[in-house]
C-alpha cells in the first residue's frame, strides 16, 4: 500500500516549522517510510482484530468460562497501548493484554532515529511530537480503511495505559471526542463522520486541533467555493467565498475559554472541532496546505 504522496503533503507541512532542521526532516522521512513498510502487515492484523471485537462477539466471549478476559468484555471498549517514546502497540481490554494478538506493531520495525547533535534536545522533543501525530494518523487511516468502526464499540490509543487517549472513532483526544469515557450497553455508531477522511484530514484533526494552541485556521474546498474555520483564542469565525475571492465572514462566536476539561462546557476549540465534523459531513474537503496552526501554548 503506497501512501507516499499523502505523507509527503504532511511532511512538507511539518518541515515549515522553524524548529525542524534538514536532519530532522530526514529523521521524520525515515520514520514515515517505516510506517508505510508495515501497512500491509497492519492491515492483516486489524482484520483479525475486527473479526473478534464486535459488540456481539464480546457478549458471547463474556459468557465463555475459558476466556481469560471474559470479565472485562462487559466494558465494550478496546484499547491499543503504547509507552511514551516507544512505538510498540498492543491490543487489550481494560488494562489486560489480549494474547490472541500479542504486539500489533513492533518497536524494532517502527522507531525514530536520534539526532547527532547533543544540542538538539528541543528539536528531538518536537520530532517526537510530530512522530506521534504521524503514527496516530497512519494507524487511524488503516483502522478506517479496514472499517473497524463497524464493530460498534469505542476504540482508542492510550499512552502509558491512561495518560493520553486518542479515540479512533472520530480521531480526537480525550474529552474533545464524543466517545470519551463511553462504555456502551448496546451497539453504537462507531464512526464520527459520514465519509472516510483523507490522510491529511486525519492529520488535521489529530495534530492541528489540539489543546496547546491559541490560533488555528482550517481551510476547505467544495466545488468552486472555499471555507475557512478560524480559532483566535476564545473566538471562532466561519468564512465563505467563491474560489479566488476574498472570504466573507458568515459567523462569529466568542466563548469563555479556549478549552475546558468539562465536556459540557462550551469552549472555542470544542466548537471548532464540531464545525469541522459538520463541514466534512456536508461535503467540504479540508486541505493541509493552507491550514495554519500557532505553535504558542495556550
Amino acid at each position: 500500500m503506497c501512501l507516499h504522496k499523502e505523507f509527503n503533503l504532511i511532511l512538507n507541512y511539518i518541515t515549515k516549522d522553524p524548529g525542524i532542521s534538514d536532519q530532522g526532516r530526514s529523521v521524520l522521512e525515515s520514520f514515515v517510510l517505516r510506517l508505510q513498510n508495515k501497512s500491509l502487515d497492519l492491515k492483516e492484523r486489524l482484520r483479525n482484530v475486527k473479526d473478534k471485537y464486535t459488540f456481539e462477539n464480546m457478549r458471547q466471549l463474556e459468557n465463555q468460562n475459558t476466556d481469560p478476559l471474559k470479565n472485562l468484555y462487559r466494558f465494550n471498549r478496546l484499547g491499543f497501548w503504547m509507552e511514551r517514546y516507544q512505538y510498540n502497540l498492543i491490543a487489550g481490554v481494560e488494562g489486560e493484554m489480549d494474547l490472541d494478538f500479542g504486539t500489533l506493531i513492533n518497536e524494532s520495525d517502527v522507531y525514530i532515529d536520534t539526532l547527532e547533535s547533543e544540542a538538539s534536545v528541543d528539536e528531538m522533543e518536537l520530532i517526537y511530537e510530530y512522530s506521534y501525530a504521524l503514527f496516530y494518523t497512519w494507524f487511524g487511516f488503516m483502522w478506517q480503511k479496514e472499517k473497524l468502526y463497524a464493530c460498534g464499540i469505542p476504540m482508542c490509543i492510550e499512552i502509558n495505559s491512561t495518560t493520553t487517549t486518542y479515540y479512533l472513532n472520530d480521531f480526537s483526544y480525550n474529552n474533545l471526542s464524543v466517545y470519551h469515557n463511553v462504555y456502551p450497553e448496546t451497539r453504537i455508531n462507531g464512526r464520527g463522520y459520514k465519509r472516510d477522511l483523507s490522510l491529511e484530514e486525519i492529520f488535521i484533526t489529530t495534530y492541528i486541533t489540539t489543546t496547546g494552541v491559541k490560533n488555528i485556521c482550517l481551510y476547505a474546498e467544495r466545488e468552486n467555493h472555499i471555507q475557512i474555520l478560524a480559532l483566535e483564542e476564545k473566538e471562532t469565525k466561519i468564512l465563505h467565498a467563491p474560489k479566488d475571492s476574498l472570504p466573507i465572514l458568515i459567523e462569529h462566536k466568542t466563548f469563555p475559554s479556549i478549552y475546558s476539561f468539562n465536556i459540557e462546557k462550551e469552549c472555542s476549540l470544542r466548537y471548532l472541532i464540531s464545525e469541522f465534523k459538520k463541514s466534512i459531513n456536508l461535503g467540504w474537503i479540508f486541505k493541509l496546505e493552507k491550514t495554519q496552526k500557532d505553535q504558542s501554548p495556550s
